[in-house]
């Protein structure tokens, strides 16, 4: 098994991940979306089309 970058390996980014702020500028657009997903109590990417897109759209951000 390889080292892990903190005990000197290979790190696995090169670039450092984009500043998240703590306090997130969220509107109200979002705050629906997420309001949506929740009351449909259906909050896994294998029972919710919302939450698969939103996990694909998080991942090509990140």
């Amino acid at each position: 098994m390889e080292k892990l970058a903190l005990k000197g390996g290979e790190p696995v980014r090169k670039e450092v991940l984009p500043f998240v702020p703590e306090e997130a500028d969220i509107d109200e657009e979002e705050t629906n979306a997420v309001l949506e997903v929740l009351k449909t109590k259906r909050l896994s990417q294998l029972v919710s089309e919302k939450v698969d897109e939103f996990e694909e759209a998080f991942a090509r951000y990140y």
